[in-house]
């Protein structure tokens, strides 16, 4: 699992220095990066995070998508870890 978390890691942060040298990012990969600078920020692991978003995402309803972002499942995990203490 590691080795993959470092190899998905290792491509995302080659293609984002490829086209940072060429002054432009493909599709949603500014997003992409944004998010797993979000995630880092709020203390998750952004390879869990992505894999439990597109895990739940087919299921949800539109309306509950904002509880998939990195800020949401943040407080949602620290909310869990209280209530477990």
């Amino acid at each position: 699992m590691k080795k993959a978390r470092t190899e998905v890691r290792s491509t995302v942060c080659q293609v984002i220095c490829r086209c940072r040298s060429e002054r432009k990012l493909p599709g949603n990969l500014p997003y992409l990066y944004t998010r797993i600078e979000s995630c880092r920020s709020h203390g998750l692991d952004p390879f869990a995070w992505l894999r439990d978003v597109l895990t739940r995402l087919p299921t949800m309803a539109v309306s509950r998508i904002p509880e998939l972002t990195p800020a949401a499942c943040a407080k949602a995990a620290r909310t869990a870890k209280r209530q477990a203490a």
